[in-house]
Order: structure tokens, then sequence, then C-alpha cells
């Protein structure tokens, strides 16, 4: 028997077909995937089950966390794009040392769901088809797609040999948009991509708020910071962007709930970017510029724009604390699935954000003294998994 399931979003383009499937897997068949997932033990929590076809038994469950295209379909569109540089994978002191952890056990995300809280994303860009996201919560705000591009794509963009490569390439995505009739609710969001996700999967919210008028992180709003904590006890590592107002976040006295901050640097001198929000509540720093990366038309497609094909629209200018964020995600993706195939489990949430800091790297002077604007530790992933990852 094959079950062909296809993704909540888009059923009509997206299909994974799953092979030799148990008898008693028949009882469980019907709208809800958990069924499934609880009589076969594969995880397919966020995938419905669509249809059941009679055909000859295969060899195995395929992996349902990295849904694929139709095989008609080029992940490459016409013209051939070319593969885009990306220092920042690169190792320390330059990059932040992701590509080494590709040969690590796991060190590919693919033991991982990471799930993005974001406003928009083109799931048509080629960028993201090799590694499609799936969705859960609340409805798109038709706005800054090339936002959620550029962050899917620097989290866990597939190593398809063209375009951008993610930190976490193998890594399942998921996508969660904050707006619900027309009202931005992020902590609902967290709380619908929280349903989905299991201990030890990582939690990226790509949204900022203005307690006073200026930009801040969002725990800043005690909603969100609740909701936010409650993802942290559940054993997820959230990240969570410092903002990009340029300010100091001290005065604002966020509470300790357990979220990785994220400031922003800049790639060549490692100084804080003068825009990235700083102070002792930032724990890690990324990239905040000059990020290669999917868009679309309405962000800067200086990379590659064949025939004002938006999507094959890529940037060099991608950044902020979103990008140094997504980043971090990535990161901690690979981090946890490689914990996942090494002691048969992830590590606690705690114990990654302790750990990134600890091995990271000392952020230097720029325009102002690093003590005056501290952005947080630079991340150096083989650090760390040299020093938490080795059995």
């Amino acid at each position: 028997m094959l079950l062909l399931l296809a993704s909540l979003c888009l059923a009509a383009d997206v299909a994974v077909f799953v092979e030799e499937v148990p008898d008693d897997a028949r009882l469980a068949l019907g709208p809800q995937a958990a069924g499934v997932e609880q009589a076969t033990g594969v995880r397919l929590s966020h995938w419905v089950v669509l249809d059941e076809l009679d055909v000859p038994t295969g060899a195995k469950w395929t992996r349902l966390g990295a849904p694929v295209a139709p095989p008609f379909e080029r992940h490459d569109y016409l013209p051939q794009t070319p593969a885009f540089d990306q220092d920042w994978l690169a190792p320390v002191p330059f990059g932040l040392g992701a590509q080494k952890l590709w040969s690590w056990p796991g060190g590919t995300g693919l033991h991982v769901v990471l799930a993005d809280v974001e406003y928009d994303y083109d799931a048509f860009h080629e960028d993201l088809r090799g590694n499609l996201p799936t969705v859960t919560g609340g409805e798109p705000l038709g706005e800054f797609a090339y936002h959620g591009n550029a962050s899917i794509g620097i989290a866990a963009a597939a190593r398809d040999g063209f375009g951008t490569s993610g930190a976490a390439p193998d890594a399942a995505v998921l996508v969660a948009y904050p707006m619900y009739g027309g009202q931005w609710n992020p902590a609902r969001a967290v709380v619908d991509a929280s349903a989905t996700l299991r201990p030890g999967d990582v939690l990226l919210i790509e949204q900022q708020t203005q307690p006073d008028g200026q930009f801040a992180p969002v725990s800043a709003n005690p909603m969100i910071a609740d909701a936010l904590e409650a993802a942290v006890l559940l054993g997820l590592v959230v990240i969570e962007p410092m903002g990009n107002g340029g300010r100091d976040v001290d005065p604002l006295d966020l509470p300790s709930i357990g979220t990785l901050r994220v400031g922003g640097e800049e790639p060549r001198t490692k100084a804080a970017l003068i825009s990235s929000n700083y102070g002792a509540a930032a724990d890690v720093r990324g990239w905040a510029a000059a990020i290669p990366s999917p868009t679309t038309d309405a962000y800067t497609p200086d990379l590659f724009f064949p025939e004002d094909d938006p999507q094959q629209a890529y940037t060099s200018q991608f950044g902020g604390t979103s990008g140094a964020s997504a980043q971090v995600a990535g990161v901690c993706a690979q981090i946890q699935s490689i914990a996942t195939a090494v002691y048969g489990e992830p590590l606690p949430p705690a114990i990654v954000r302790q750990g990134l800091m600890q091995t990271g790297v000392a952020q230097r002077d720029g325009l102002t003294l690093a003590e005056e604007r501290p952005v947080g530790a630079g991340l150096d992933a083989q650090a760390f998994a040299r020093t938490y990852l080795v059995p």
C-alpha cells in the first residue's frame, strides 16, 4: 500500500510518497496525521493523509521532513542560476563555522524541524523548492515575502548546487504566520508552532515590537514573552532577534525567559552594527549585513535577477538582526541534529544557549567600544561541537 501525503500549504504542488505501511496503519487513516504517526512511529506531525493508493510495496518510509517538488519540475529555473559564495558559513574568524559541521553525524539538520514565525514567503522561489516549508497557523500578510525568502534560505536552503545553501539544509522547515483575522498575534503563532514541534526543534521568531515607539525584541511584550517562555520550557531552542533600533534595550528590563537573543555584527570588523539593538540582554551575534540570500523584486535583487523574475531573485545585502538570527537558528538546528545523532536526544535549550555564549568569539571595538555596545558572543559552531557534542 502507498500513501500519498502533501503539505498543508501546497497540497496541489508538493507530494511525498511513503511506502511499506504496516497494516495497522490503515486504522489511522483520516484527516489528521497524528493517527498515522502513532500507528507507525513515523513523524508526520505537520502532514495530512490525502489519499490511499494500492501499489506494490517498497523498502521503507521516506523522510517526510523534506517535501519534494513534482519530478517534472526543475528546482533551478532557467536561465541557470550560479552558486553564490557564502562566507558566513566559513570557519571562524570570518564566518560562523556552520560549514564545518556538515561532516558531523546529523550536521545538516536532518533530525530537526526549524520553524520560522514570518509574515510571508514565496513558496515558488527556486531556492526554497529543494527544502520546501510547510505552514501552520495564521495567514500570510501579502507583504515582506523577500524577508521570509531570505530568512528561510539562510537557515535551511538546500545544498543543490545553485543559489544559496542554508546552515541546516536538511532540516524540515515550518512557517507560522503571525496574522490572524488581519490582526498581528505572534504569541498565537508561537503557540501554534510549538504544538507541532518537539523538544530539540528550533523556533525562530522573525518579528520585533515597539513598546515605546522604538524597535525592541518581541519579549518586551508580556504576552509574547509568556508564549516564548512556554516554548523554551517545552524544550525548543527559541531564537529572538534583538531588533534594529540601534538602541540600548536594557532599560526595558526584558524578562529572562531562556530565549537566545541575537544581536548584529559588521561582518568584516566583528564590531556591533550601528543599527543593531544592544545591551546585556544580547546573548550571541551573527552577520547583520552582506548576507547572500534569496529575495524578491521588492528588496535589492542585485546578485541575480534574470528577466526580472522575482522567483530567481537574489540579493547580496540582506542583514539586520533578522539575518543574524536566521544564521543562529540554522546553527542551532545543526547542533540539535548532531546531538540527536550522537546522544540519541537533543540538548536542553539552556545548554545550547550557555554553550554558544561560552564558546563564542569576543566582540571587537568599532565606532564605539564593545563594552559600550554589546551585541553578544560571535558564534563558533565548530568550537561548540568539539566542546559539547563529542561523545
